[in-house]
């Protein structure tokens, strides 16, 4: 993943191309002046959410033990909109 930089007046004339890039996954910082405003971000979708996050919580599922890792996960995956089994 990219930054792109762009001046407000730009974002505003192109915003299609920006909104383009991130939908390809590039974050686009909006200046005003020498001065970053705002941020375009790609949109996370749950599942990528899942999968990305498992990872960090793994050194937590051991300290909690496999029954509380579990209950976790899915109260996780519930407030996510996700399989708990897909991470």
């Amino acid at each position: 993943m990219s930054v792109l930089t762009a001046s407000a007046d730009e974002a505003k004339a192109d915003f299609g191309r920006y909104l383009d890039a991130a939908e390809r996954g590039e974050t686009i910082v909006i200046l005003k002046g020498d001065r970053a405003i705002a941020r375009i971000v790609p949109e996370q979708r749950p599942d990528d959410a899942a999968h990305s996050t498992a990872g960090d919580w793994a050194p937590l599922f051991g300290v909690l033990g496999p029954e509380a890792a579990e209950e976790l996960r899915n109260a996780v995956a519930d407030c996510r909109g996700v399989d708990a089994g897909a991470w």
